[in-house]
């Protein structure tokens, strides 16, 4: 029999609620839900769950839908580093191999993909070699905030 996981009350590093899960939508009262940096309240159970799904996907399939649906129902964040920044998605995939990524919100714009290990502009959604031509890292980009992606890029590992 497995375990029942659960965070530590103790914890400082979390934010806890007593409000829905946003992964299950369950609302089962007095339930310690945490609150993750993507801005979902979730059970421990909620979250094993989900990361076993993610675990699974492998390109464009059936699963895509919850990538995409964090993708299309992230909260929108300030980036405050980045001067004119006020309203962007919180999780973005990487334009060239579709690893699903937050922002930090302390330092430019720009990321570094640990899967694929190119630099992208998080606002713009830009190579950050495209982007630094009319642009600088700490301000909002010439084209504006890329919209919610509505597709994920896939990658072949080159």
């Amino acid at each position: 029999m497995e375990d029942e996981k659960s965070y530590d009350p103790g914890d400082r590093t979390l934010k806890f609620f007593n409000r829905q899960d946003d992964i299950t939508l369950d609302d089962i009262p007095e339930t310690l839900r945490a609150e993750m940096s993507f801005g979902y309240a979730a059970i421990p159970k909620s979250l094993s769950k989900l990361f076993k799904n993610l675990k699974q996907l492998k390109g464009p399939g059936p699963h895509s839908d919850q990538r995409l649906h964090l993708l299309q129902n992230c909260p929108t964040v300030a980036l405050p580093q980045v001067h004119g920044v006020t309203a962007c998605p919180s999780m973005r995939a990487c334009p060239t191999c579709g690893a699903l990524l937050e922002h930090d919100m302390t330092a430019c714009k720009n990321l570094l993909c640990p899967r694929c290990e190119k630099e992208f502009c998080f606002v713009c959604l830009k190579l950050k070699s495209e982007c630094m031509k009319t642009s600088s890292p700490y301000k909002a980009c010439s084209a504006g905030v890329a919209a919610r992606q509505t597709s994920i890029p896939t990658w072949s590992g080159n």
